[in-house]
């Protein structure tokens, strides 16, 4: 008996590969994308940490984020910036958190409301808080 040469890959093997792969690929950027998002609202790390973590989670996913999600990143990076001192940075990016809310015409909407609850939480440091206040008393 002849030893045999093995079967050769055909096209349908190469599309199940490369679509395999591609889905890993994808979704694997997208988990690294979300746990980065999650570790920039981690109030246990340092501010310095937390800071570095918010700004590449901006640069590799901001494009997947929504108005809403994009404003809660943006807090996160506004309180990393305000436990640091650097005020002016972090009153600007509160301002633009809430610019990014959807509002409503004469209440405030459910996006809104969030907000302002998660910015209410106790692990949320004190100077955020109080750069927090002085951007809602002037909105």
């Amino acid at each position: 008996m002849t030893p045999q040469a093995p079967p050769k890959d055909t096209l349908q093997d190469w599309i199940k590969a490369i679509a395999i792969w591609s889905f890993l690929l994808f979704w694997g950027f997208f988990m690294f994308v979300s746990f980065t998002n999650g570790a920039c609202r981690d109030f246990d790390r340092p501010a310095e940490k937390r800071l570095k973590i918010c700004e590449r989670g901006d640069r590799l996913g901001s494009f997947l984020l929504t108005d809403v999600h994009e404003s809660g990143m943006l807090r996160a990076r506004a309180i990393a910036l305000a436990e640091l001192g650097r005020d002016d940075e972090a009153v600007e990016l509160f301002r633009r958190s809430m610019r990014l809310l959807p509002s409503g015409l004469e209440t405030w909407s459910g996006s809104q409301r969030e907000a302002i609850r998660s910015m209410a939480e106790p692990d949320v440091p004190d100077a955020a808080k109080l750069l927090w206040r002085a951007i809602l008393t002037n909105w």
